[in-house]
């Protein structure tokens, strides 16, 4: 098993280089680019909602983990995905093979993101 590699992503320039992390401030291109050049095979993004938005649109995620609390927070400010979003229903990411499961009284719904282009 190799150690585990820290990547960073950071537009904004606020994240200081560390010894022993990737940190990318640029297009997501160039993170698919490195990642594929150091072989790695998978992945976790722990990212806010827009991030996550653009991640799927880049084609870099293929599996999708939620977690849902039963509790409802609302408000504009709290999108689960964000991002620019599909013009279309048309366009939306279809997900597949979901399993879901419990962690108390948590609900984790685990798919696959369908690319059909």
């Amino acid at each position: 098993r190799r150690e585990l590699l820290r990547v960073v992503l950071d537009r904004r320039g606020r994240v200081p280089d560390q010894q022993g992390w990737i940190v990318f401030r640029k297009d997501l291109r160039d993170v698919a680019a490195e990642l594929y050049q150091r072989e790695v095979q998978s992945f976790l993004a722990e990212c806010g909602p827009d991030l996550a938005f653009e991640m799927i649109r880049a084609g870099l995620i293929d599996k999708v983990v939620v977690f849902i609390a039963p509790k409802i927070i609302g408000g504009r400010e709290f999108p689960a995905i964000g991002g620019k979003g599909v013009d279309q229903l048309t366009d939306a990411f279809a997900l597949h093979t979901w399993q879901i499961d419990r962690s108390g009284p948590d609900i984790i719904l685990t798919s696959y993101v369908y690319r059909n282009n």
